[in-house]
């Protein structure tokens, strides 16, 4: 590995430090290296020897941005468990979205300390919902419920498998 990449490494490794800190670090290292802001993190893309090779946002953001999809996924599941119960006086539907969105909440609380667990826990979940309302969408049609929670699940799959990648 070049020293360009070494030094790339160890700054994006410091997530702690301030991002101004990462940016007057990454540019003493080296500077055929061209730094972008991205939150609280960020992307250096190294130039050296005619090549780019890109280094990915900081793994805390990709987590990050899956809990807060995860919690506001939750949020939702539960909100139609209770509008199901209110206009069709379901009680499978406020057990079923009560039960599915506290267990996305849950694999939210857990994705920063266990990260396995709560992204394994996330995916499962997104799984059944997306079992469960899928094949509904595509016999009835409707975009509520069916349709909203299969494009839901969908992503939270999508989103589970892309975190875990990054972890």
């Amino acid at each position: 590995m070049p020293p360009t990449r070494i030094c790339v490494f160890q700054v994006i490794a410091h997530i702690g430090v301030r991002q101004a800190a990462e940016r007057s670090r990454l540019a003493a290292c080296a500077p055929q290296i061209r730094i972008f802001g991205r939150g609280n993190g960020i992307i250096a893309m190294s130039t050296s020897a005619g090549q780019r090779s890109g280094v990915a946002l900081p793994i805390a953001l990709m987590i990050g941005g899956a809990k807060i999809y995860f919690i506001v996924f939750g949020i939702l599941t539960i909100a139609g468990g209770v509008l199901g119960y209110v206009k069709a006086g379901s009680m499978a539907s406020i057990i079923a979205g009560s039960i599915s969105g506290v267990l996305l909440l849950l694999a939210a609380w857990l994705m920063p300390e266990h990260q396995a667990a709560g992204l394994i826990l996330a995916l499962i979940v997104s799984l059944l919902l997306a079992g469960q309302f899928i094949p509904k969408f595509f016999r009835t049609f409707k975009v509520m419920p069916a349709g909203l929670m299969s494009a839901l699940s969908a992503i939270g799959i999508i989103v589970a498998i892309a975190a875990w990648l990054r972890k």
